[in-house]
């Protein structure tokens, strides 16, 4: 898994959030599920506004080829997870580069350009839903 550097300061936002989610499910103790919505939050307010624009960067790089395997596995999420539907972020990346042949690096930049134009949310759990 890739790491992030985080302050202590946001540590401590993140943890408050979870006790807040719990407090709001009038539950006494924080569960796995509040701090994974917390650090979803935290991800979305905070490292996605930060990089928004590193969606495309590179692109104008890549080959005529590269870019057509490119739009090639943008096509398939779009089949393979219809408008409001979900599909685990690992299984999808699977999906694209076993049944459809995907490289799998290509599968994964697909994936994160079209989060980054939110046509794509991330949601608990690695999963991944699309914009209805």
């Amino acid at each position: 898994k890739a790491t992030i550097p985080i302050t202590v300061r946001q540590l401590e936002a993140i943890i408050r959030m979870s006790e807040s989610l719990a407090k709001m499910e009038m539950r006494d103790d924080v569960g796995v599920g509040h701090v994974e919505e917390a650090l979803r939050l935290f991800t979305v307010s905070t490292l996605d506004s930060a990089n928004k624009d590193r969606a495309t960067v590179g692109l104008e790089t890549l080959s005529e080829e590269e870019k057509e395997e490119l739009q090639k596995a943008e096509e398939q999420i779009r089949r393979l997870v219809p408008r409001g539907g979900r599909k685990n972020k690992f299984q999808l990346e699977s999906m694209l580069v076993q049944t459809a042949g995907i490289d799998e690096r290509m599968a994964r930049r697909a994936i994160h350009i079209m989060l980054m134009r939110n046509e794509l949310q991330e949601r608990a759990n690695s999963t991944l839903q699309r914009d209805a």
